[in-house]
């Protein structure tokens, strides 16, 4: 193993230590946020529940159900704004951070004398912060799912007559059913805003050392059966460092940018004295129980060599099938696609034709 892909596994095992950090600052954070939002879930519920005690159940026709939705959503604006705030200050404490982590790993602790550390203006390190997706930034997400559980899944309700004539505790627990709904959303987008963050504060570090970088990066997802079809077959691609592709992917997206870095004698011609590292193979872990909601247990765990298509490879058939789906799965077996074939170049999963053939767009 050459010397400089040795300094590029000794810097990936610290990001990923970093990111071990990242997810136990984001636990923390979201212990908070959570008290923020079930405290006001029960106090914009007991206003409703009021309001909707105080009348009799042939008082609630739709029309006037419609209305309460819109005094419902009216009660949780002081709620967003808390959180709105509580996005801002994660992404700065988070892209402050992580910019001394990244400008650490990557002089190795300051032991390379060209490097360039970064430092960003308040200006600049909120415009770092600012995640977006899909063009959206993560905040405005938050308010399209405010809007989302708390208005349009009621309004969904009502309309189809499921709320009309019912008991006042019903349309409560209706509204409390929303509000878990929203609850998720929340954690999901605050993951999302800390990866983004710290995938922009590893990209700042980045630009600002090319002179000691590979003119690309490596995309890197999480070996284990929670990763989508998007993620496991972008692991290991590489892109252009001024490529406008959005990392992270998707929300509660878990892929990190990975760096590479010139060969050695480019650099610095050999004449700095860099430890030898042993050779780093990539963890993988398989889980038991349905991933995302609890109980999930570690199966299996180990280390591999390769990237995500020689991790799927050794899973099961009925792993696989979960994964990617009894279609793709049966294609991949049969070896009438390939693994790079469920996405195209940009990362888009490419979805299997209405006929069901099997044969993909």
């Amino acid at each position: 193993m050459r010397i400089e892909e040795r300094i590029d596994k000794y810097r990936f095992l610290r990001q990923v230590a970093w990111n071990y950090k990242l997810d136990s600052f984001t636990d923390s954070a979201l212990v908070e946020i959570l008290k923020a939002v079930r405290q006001a879930k029960r106090e914009t519920l007991n206003k409703l529940r009021n309001r909707l005690a105080a009348g009799k159940k042939s008082d609630w026709t739709t029309n006037r159900l419609l209305s309460l939705t819109e005094e419902f959503r009216g009660m949780t604006k002081a709620l967003e704004a808390q959180l709105d705030k509580d996005f801002d200050t994660i992404g700065q404490i988070v892209g402050s951070r992580s910019l001394e982590e990244y400008n650490d790993i990557f002089s190795i602790d300051q032991s390379i004398p060209i490097f360039n550390n970064v430092r960003l203006s308040p200006e600049q390190l909120k415009a770092m912060t600012e995640v977006s997706l899909e063009g959206m930034l993560v905040k405005d997400i938050l308010g399209i799912g405010f809007d989302y559980h708390l208005v349009d899944l009621m309004k969904r309700d009502i309309q189809a007559g499921l709320l009309e004539g019912a008991s006042y505790r019903k349309m409560v627990n209706s509204f409390s059913d929303k509000f878990g709904g929203l609850q998720e959303t929340v954690i999901s987008l605050v993951r999302t805003q800390v990866q983004g963050v710290n995938n922009a504060a590893f990209k700042e570090v980045a630009l600002a050392n090319q002179d000691i970088l590979q003119s690309e990066w490596e995309w890197c997802a999480i070996l284990d059966n929670r990763a989508c079809i998007q993620c496991m077959c972008l692991d290991g691609r590489r892109f252009a460092w001024n490529d406008p592709i959005a990392i992270p992917a998707h929300i509660r997206c878990r892929c990190i940018r990975r760096s590479l870095t010139k060969p050695w004698k480019e650099i610095t011609g050999g004449k700095i004295d860099i430890p030898e590292f042993e050779p780093a193979l990539r963890t993988w872990v398989e889980r038991d129980g349905q991933v995302g909601v609890g109980g999930a247990k570690v199966k299996a765990f180990g280390k591999i060599k390769g990237n995500y298509e020689d991790f799927f490879n050794r899973l099961s058939y009925e792993r696989k099938v979960a994964l990617v789906g009894p279609t793709r799965a049966k294609l991949l077996k049969e070896g009438k696609i390939r693994f790079k074939d469920m996405i195209d170049s940009r990362g888009r999963v490419r979805l299997l034709r209405k006929d069901r053939k099997g044969l993909l767009k």
